[in-house]
């Protein structure tokens, strides 16, 4: 099989913007993961009755390096209760295509020991959803 010069050239031309687009979107894709890890955890929290001032629910945090794909309203770095407010950042350091769902909050591995929210949220997401979204998302930017 022989590929002419044209057909060569556009398909190292989308190798080339795959190369590129797939650690991109791969990393979106794992970001939305923790985002809806961080979702069901606030669900499970909540529907479990782990709740007195709702700290532990709004102290979960998304972090990033340099929070470039986990800006979002509801990620914020304080965050309110009923009678207080906080700071959600992790003390966790992050480098390069790291991320990390949790919370600072000192009476949390108590709750997380019994009653497992984020252990819950890990095993309740749909990662093939976001994966497909992932692969595709990385194919339409190889097409342009």
């Amino acid at each position: 099989m022989q590929i002419d010069p044209i057909s060569e050239r556009n398909l190292n031309k989308r190798f080339k913007v795959l190369s590129k687009a797939y650690p991109e979107e791969m990393f979106k894709a794992i970001v939305a993961i923790l985002f809806d890890i961080k979702l069901i955890a606030q669900k499970k929290i909540k529907a479990d009755g782990h709740i007195v001032t709702s700290r532990l629910r709004n102290s979960l945090f998304v972090k990033t390096p340099k929070q470039r794909y986990a800006k979002r309203a509801t990620n914020s770095l304080s965050y309110s209760f009923d009678g207080g407010s906080g700071n959600r950042d992790l003390d966790v350091r992050l480098d390069g295509a790291e991320g990390a769902v949790g919370t600072n909050v000192v009476y949390a591995k108590k709750i997380e020991d019994l009653d497992s929210y984020l252990e819950y949220g890990v095993k309740s997401v749909n990662m093939s959803k976001r994966f497909k979204q992932f692969a595709d998302k990385a194919e339409k930017r190889a097409k342009k």
